[in-house]
């Protein structure tokens, strides 16, 4: 019974997470404006992108929660890419990170927006995440490989890369 609960309020908070303006598939203001820096930061400046949300899933006991929007320049009315919003687990706390992917469905840009733990956050070192960069959603990212995991932050690093897999696997599938 008290499982069932936790459950129960467990989905609910993901779906809340995951929910940014379901009746439009647009992301809200504060959201979109996370998403067009880092175009900006990804691409250069962006003539006024447009969003449209592709896939929102909530989490699961398997999956962080996913939201992956496509963009178009509206000047050109050209789909340019996707944007993904999901999160990772450190050693105790959730962080929440966006994904920028051009047309290629190649990472042009990871970028961690909420780091919530008071250890690990080296993992917000845009050297680091720059590793990350090239990498096309078709590959397994695997530490040791791609990239090492940063001393002080092995678990967020294998968090975050573990969370970039079934992103990068989700966004192959489109």
């Amino acid at each position: 019974m008290i499982y069932s609960r936790f459950t129960l309020v467990f989905a609910i908070l993901a779906l809340s997470f995951a929910t940014t303006n379901a009746q439009k598939g647009t992301p809200d203001k504060k959201t979109q404006k996370l998403m067009v820096e880092a175009l900006d930061e990804a691409f250069g400046k962006h003539s006024n992108p447009d969003f449209k949300e592709v896939l929102n899933l909530p989490a699961t006991e398997e999956h962080h929660p996913l939201q992956i929007f496509e963009f178009t320049d509206t000047g050109t009315n050209q789909s340019t890419g996707w944007v993904c919003l999901s999160e990772g687990l450190g050693r105790y706390d959730t962080f929440d990170y966006l994904v920028v992917y051009d047309n290629t469905r190649t990472i042009a840009l990871v970028k961690i927006s909420a780091y919530r733990s008071s250890h690990g956050y080296q993992i917000t070192s845009k050297k680091w995440l720059s590793k990350f960069k090239g990498v096309k959603a078709s590959e397994k990212i695997e530490i040791g490989k791609e990239v090492d995991a940063i001393s002080g932050a092995t678990l967020s690093s294998f968090g975050l890369v573990k969370s970039l897999n079934q992103v990068n696997e989700a966004v192959n599938k489109l």
